[in-house]
């Protein structure tokens, strides 16, 4: 039986551009090259995500585009590195940033659909895409993409959308969160930032020369087709967690959904995303702007 979702999502949301631009940081900032660990270099792709605010008659659309600028050039004093540019550094071979005030895409649109008529936040919507635009295509082809992009998208019922598109070198889930909890903070002309962020992501360069104290499955291919095993495993009674359950759980789904008899041998990997920083020697801080994520590993059969 198919799963019908209780409002068809809309794909076309009608949006007309209004402005498209470069944000520059409020005040003049260090002209450096930023350093990305391996684990910047690794995660190199864009992430999208919007949030979107029901009508208030107290911010209109024209009041919160202006709000909404101003924050981004006060933030930015700190975030700098979100308005530089890509560039590899010849000596190291090793992608770096350069900062050099270049400027964070800032975009205003407006559409003719109501928030209602969008569908259920909660499920995935293709249509969203047009609100955390990627590029901007107003900037000619000798000019450099934004790494960043704020898109501001105000509906007919007075209810507004904030995308932001950017890479995922720039921040990981929880700094992009902190980034805006900051971002509102900006917005008022007497509150200080609401996180302090660390921009040393020196705090995880790999050591030099590299020192493998670990094996690393997720890596390699294992050496036993699948099904086969070199040793003998008894399971005892353990705690279970909550992790575990969910765990189980997608790989049964995974397994009925792929089975088939053309395909009983197939190896499939099921990973999982883990926090580092209270877990490294010594802890991270919390607001510190990197990806502090490991991946843990399962393989074995479907």
């Amino acid at each position: 039986m198919a799963f019908v979702l209780p409002v068809p999502p809309m794909q076309d949301l009608k949006l007309k551009l209004q402005q498209s631009t470069l944000v520059s940081p409020a005040k003049q900032t260090e002209k450096k090259n930023f350093f990305l660990s391996n684990i910047d270099q690794m995660l190199n792709f864009d992430v999208p995500t919007v949030h979107f605010f029901k009508a208030n008659p107290d911010f209109p659309p024209e009041t919160v585009a202006k709000s909404l600028k101003m924050a981004l050039e006060r933030v930015l004093v700190r975030y700098d590195f979100l308005a530089g540019r890509f560039k590899l550094n010849l000596q190291s071979g090793r992608l770096e940033i350069d900062c050099n005030s270049a400027g964070m895409g800032f975009v205003v649109a407006t559409s003719e659909c109501l928030l209602d008529e969008l569908g259920d936040f909660a499920y995935p919507n293709l249509g969203f895409r047009q609100l955390a635009i990627r590029t901007l295509d107003n900037l000619g082809p000798e000019v450099d993409q934004p790494l960043c992009v704020t898109q501001l998208t105000s509906f007919k019922c007075g209810g507004f959308s904030i995308g932001l598109s950017t890479n995922h070198v720039l921040l990981d889930g929880v700094s992009a969160q902190n980034f805006i909890e900051n971002l509102a903070t900006q917005a008022f002309d007497d509150k200080p930032l609401a996180i302090f962020p660390c921009n040393d992501r020196h705090l995880l360069a790999a050591r030099s020369p590299p020192h493998v104290e670990f094996p690393h499955p997720e890596f390699f291919k294992p050496d036993l087709p699948a099904g086969q095993s070199k040793g003998e495993y008894r399971f005892y009674h353990t705690k279970i967690t909550v992790l575990s359950v969910v765990a189980a759980l997608i790989w049964r789904c995974k397994a009925l959904a792929n089975y088939t008899e053309y395909n009983k041998d197939r190896v499939s990997t099921l990973l999982n995303v883990v926090d580092l920083r209270s877990r490294l020697n010594p802890p991270l801080p919390n607001f510190i702007l990197r990806q502090r994520s490991a991946s843990c590993l399962f393989v074995g059969n479907m």
